[in-house]
């Protein structure tokens, strides 16, 4: 009797240890996630084509913005993400910052760039960050 809790403890003991990640497993085990769920993911793009430009957004000040209102004579690049998502949209604001960074061009100055978010229950403070 005793002894087989003994052996019940320990073993349990010894799956808990087994279930225990350094800092650098758990990131390397991140690390493969992220790399599984970019593999899934792809870009359509759709030149050309037109969006509805009488929907209305919230603006990072919370104001309500006609999303038609957003564009003028510049091009404009439309990138829509979460705001609170931390695996797919870092990597997706990190290629964007390398593409920004490539481009010959300035945002605001040549073409306007817009982040909106996906998820309308994020709050416009989100959009501050």
């Amino acid at each position: 009797g005793a002894d087989h809790g003994a052996d019940k403890n320990s073993k349990n003991g010894d799956l808990r240890s087994e279930l225990k990640f350094t800092p650098e497993q758990s990131a390397e085990r991140a690390n493969d996630y992220t790399k599984q769920i970019m593999t899934k993911v792809g870009i359509d793009q759709k030149l050309d084509a037109q969006l509805p430009l009488d929907l209305t957004f919230k603006n990072q000040d919370g104001e309500k913005v006609r999303f038609g209102n957003l564009f003028n004579d510049k091009p404009a690049m439309l990138m829509l993400i979460s705001y609170a998502c931390t695996q797919l949209c870092v990597a997706q604001n990190e290629a964007l910052e390398g593409a920004l960074h490539d481009l010959p061009f300035t945002p605001g100055k040549e073409f306007n760039l817009i982040v909106g978010s996906l998820d309308p229950q994020e709050e416009t403070v989100m959009a501050k960050a």
